[in-house]
């Protein structure tokens, strides 16, 4: 029994470190959006949607959020989209809508991030 509460607490600190932990580079995509849980959900959103060759909008994105108000989504964008994380292009087929797209360096990050991630609990 004391090995089994062991090596969860080894787990849940592993992937503490791994999901919670600061980066290194005040730039990091990864860092902005650890620093709450919308910001993270935005995030998988968005790379969810990179991955699917989906564009993205903000009425779509609010509506399939479970968590944040209309304004701390926006916000979160803006600053996102000010720090080169995001990026925006008007729709084609509604001059209306704002695409919001992921960063490529962000996806890279991501990816790697998760490459780690898998490569330390293959390894635990």
């Amino acid at each position: 029994m004391i090995n089994k509460k062991r090596y969860y607490l080894e787990l849940i600190q592993l992937i503490e470190n791994n999901l919670l932990g600061k980066t290194n580079s005040s730039k990091s995509a990864l860092k902005f959006f650890r620093s709450d849980s919308v910001s993270l959900e935005l995030c998988y959103k968005l790379i969810k949607n990179y991955y699917l060759d989906k564009a993205t909008n903000f009425e779509e994105l609010y509506r399939e959020m479970s968590h944040g108000s209309r304004q701390t989504i926006k916000t979160i964008l803006d600053n996102a989209i000010a720090k080169k994380f995001l990026y925006v292009h008007k729709n084609k087929s509604d001059l209306r809508k704002r695409d919001i797209f992921i960063d490529k360096i962000c996806v890279k990050e991501f990816e790697n991030h998760l490459d780690e991630l898998k490569n330390k609990l293959n390894n635990f």
